[in-house]
Parts: C-alpha cells; sequence; structure tokens
C-alpha cells in the first residue's frame, strides 16, 4: 500500500494507537476520487509554476512538448522534491497530459504522481512564509521538529510547528536563525498537509469512533 493510504496508517501509528483497523480498499479509492475532482489545466501553466503530486511531490512546470528529447504526452514538468522534502536533483523530468496525468491510459493512481494542484510560480515566490506552535488562518502544513538539549535521549523535544509553506529548507533556516544556545541539534521528523491531517483525523474517527 502507498501514497494517500500509507499517510493514513502512519498518522495512525504515530498517534501511539495500535489497536486499528486498516482502511477498505473502497474507503482509499474514495479518498482518491475525492483528490480528483479538482481540475487541472496545464496548459495555462507557465514555466517556473510549482505543481503537487496526489503523493505529495512537488515538481516544476518546464514547458509543452517538444522539449528537448521529451515528446510523449502534453507537458514537461521537473521533480523537485518528494513528499519528505528529500530533492529529486536537477535533471529529473517527466511528462503530463493536459490534466496532469502521468500516463494517457493503464493509470494507477496508488503510483503515479499525477497532479492535484498547481501554485502560481508569482504567488508561490511572494507568499509571506509564517510559522507558529498553534493552527492559525491559512496554515497549509504540519511539521514535527525534535530537538535535542543534551546527550540524553530522552529529554528530546517534539514540537509540532504549522505553517503555510511546505519547505524542508526554509524551515530549517528559520529554526538555525532562532533556536537558542540550549538546542544542540534538530530534525525535522515528519511533514503533513493540512488535507492530509484531517483525512486522517476523519480515519481514526471512524476507526475509533467508539471511544
Amino acid at each position: 500500500m502507498g501514497g494517500i493510504g500509507q499517510n493514513i496508517l502512519r498518522e495512525i501509528r504515530e498517534d501511539g494507537e495500535s489497536n486499528y483497523k486498516q482502511p477498505s480498499i473502497i474507503e482509499l479509492l474514495k479518498s482518491l476520487i475525492k483528490m480528483e475532482s479538482t481540475k487541472i489545466d496545464l496548459s495555462k501553466c507557465e514555466k517556473g509554476d510549482i505543481l503537487i503530486s496526489r503523493h505529495g511531490a512537488k515538481l516544476e512546470y518546464i514547458a509543452p512538448t517538444p522539449w528537448k528529447q521529451y515528446t510523449y504526452l502534453d507537458h514537461v514538468v521537473r521533480y523537485i522534491e518528494d513528499s519528505n522534502g528529500n530533492s529529486f536533483g536537477n535533471e529529473n523530468y517527466g511528462t503530463r497530459t493536459n490534466d496532469g496525468f502521468v500516463f494517457a491510459k493503464k493509470r494507477i493512481p496508488e503510483i503515479d504522481h499525477d497532479i492535484v494542484k498547481v501554485i502560481k510560480k508569482e504567488k508561490y515566490n511572494q507568499t509571506e512564509i509564517k510559522y507558529s506552535k498553534e493552527q492559525f488562518e491559512g496554515f497549509t502544513h504540519r511539521f514535527i521538529v525534535k530537538f535535542k538539549v543534551d546527550e540524553d535521549w530522552r529529554n528530546d523535544v517534539n514540537i509540532h510547528i504549522y505553517s503555510n509553506s511546505d519547505s524542508y529548507q526554509k524551515l530549517e533556516e528559520f529554526l538555525n536563525a532562532r533556536k537558542s544556545d540550549k538546542v544542540l541539534s534538530f530534525k525535522i521528523e515528519h511533514r503533513a498537509s493540512k488535507e492530509q491531517d484531517e483525512m486522517a483525523s476523519k480515519f481514526i474517527d471512524e476507526i475509533l469512533g467508539g471511544f
């Protein structure tokens, strides 16, 4: 199981619940169909627009095909980073249909990085990044950051940080500039979008509804 299902199960496990019922395939497919309801039209994109895949990867719109050696499908995209913030490198390209799909036919939503959201480059570059330990209007992502304050791991502190940015790098820069001398190191352990949290919460309510 990958993608959405994997994210849901990971959220449940991280919340400390070991007595859970694995979501059914029907439930997962309903979630996928809901995500596909947003209409994507890559023909309206410009170079530099940011694309978000159904599995949380970040990509950049490059150009319509043909472009260099890329002639398959309608548009060329560049992979930037996966859902965990790991870079794909600078030369990892692919193609998409006009409506954002990896394949014209024989699609596999569980693994395909189909495009589900487009962020115009002007909005992406001009958005003022905010961070807070509390939810705020306009937040889009929640991070869990582990702070190491001494050599005893039992004293490590996990803090939830809410932001309107999904960038690991920007959060690291923010924390490095503001952490006190008491912090020996820190690590971003987890990132989830607001939508992923809401979906996970819904599943948890359904599974643990008797509590």
